[in-house]
């Protein structure tokens, strides 16, 4: 273990995932028995970090349906712009928690998985994502676009659903009331960790998507959203305390497509236009205002 953790250069995480690997956390599993599998399946002439991770991996995947899942997972954790917690992971990709919290068990060698359900699951180190990212992870590559173009989709829907974005959102007796005056408690009441994650790291995704932003996410997804949420969108970032990322979230989009924001005297937010890439928004200050006085702080 020793030669293959320093050889050709020192990897301290290499000792520290393969003990992890080899003590199974749930004691079904032999070590001695687990660390011969390992080594019967670290083939020669293989870098450090597939010699690693590759037998980890394989001895997940029993059944090859599973693949598709657990790719999910795995991706979704290592290209998240910041980490959530299981219940909140679970619910963002629509995957039951029992589902989740099982890969979540069976990927401890290479996972920080805290005891406390409300804190985030993150990487044990950046190696693993520089490996499932790259070609030397082989079958178990991640398809970093591909995955961006999932989160982003949804990231979307979460916005979207029933207890997603909406007028009045923490259903305030006092309209008239500033961000800074309302209780914490109730913004996280009404702001799940994965709706506020889709609310500021959307088009992130979006833009991480490559080609396929357009084709798996046609355009007219986003006229629809900004039709039906755009006004509830900046209500969700003002109570958030995040209204001032708006413009950067905006310019980011411009990358993408065209967006005009273009202000107007008329109580409706509408869209002008949605052509192509081409979207033009017309909204009204005073309507904005009107809908949610949280905005003017």
């Amino acid at each position: 273990m020793i030669l293959r953790a320093t050889t050709p250069s020192p990897l301290f995480i290499y000792a520290a995932t393969l003990c992890r690997f080899v003590n199974d956390e749930s004691g079904r599993l032999n070590p001695v028995k687990r660390l011969g599998l390992w080594l019967k399946q670290c083939g020669n002439g293989i870098s450090q970090l597939s010699q690693l991770y590759l037998p980890i991996l394989h001895q997940l995947l029993l059944i090859e349906e599973d693949r598709e899942e657990l790719l999910q997972i795995i991706g979704s954790i290592t290209l998240l712009a910041t980490p959530l917690p299981l219940q909140s992971l679970a619910s963002f990709l629509g995957l039951d928690e029992d589902v989740v919290s099982h890969w979540l068990r069976n990927l401890h060698a290479v996972l920080e998985r805290p005891t406390n359900p409300s804190f985030p699951i993150r990487l044990l180190h950046k190696s693993f994502s520089d490996f499932i990212l790259g070609e030397e992870a082989e079958e178990f590559r991640v398809n970093a676009a591909k995955t961006h173009t999932l989160l982003a989709s949804k990231c979307i829907q979460r916005m979207e659903n029933v207890n997603g974005l909406r007028e009045h959102i923490c259903s305030l007796r006092e309209t008239s009331k500033l961000t800074d005056e309302i209780d914490n408690a109730t913004i996280a009441l009404h702001f799940p960790p994965e709706l506020e994650y889709a609310c500021l790291y959307w088009v992130h995704h979006l833009q991480h998507s490559a080609r396929q932003f357009g084709e798996e996410i046609p355009f007219s997804r986003i006229y629809k959203f900004f039709e039906a949420h755009f006004s509830h969108w900046l209500e969700a970032l003002s109570l958030l305390g995040k209204l001032s990322h708006s413009f950067n979230i905006l310019n980011s989009l411009q990358s993408l497509v065209t967006v005009r924001v273009v202000c107007h005297s008329c109580k409706s937010l509408q869209i002008l236009a949605c052509q192509d890439t081409d979207l033009t928004l017309l909204y009204s200050p005073t309507r904005i205002q009107n809908c949610f006085p949280l905005f003017m702080t």
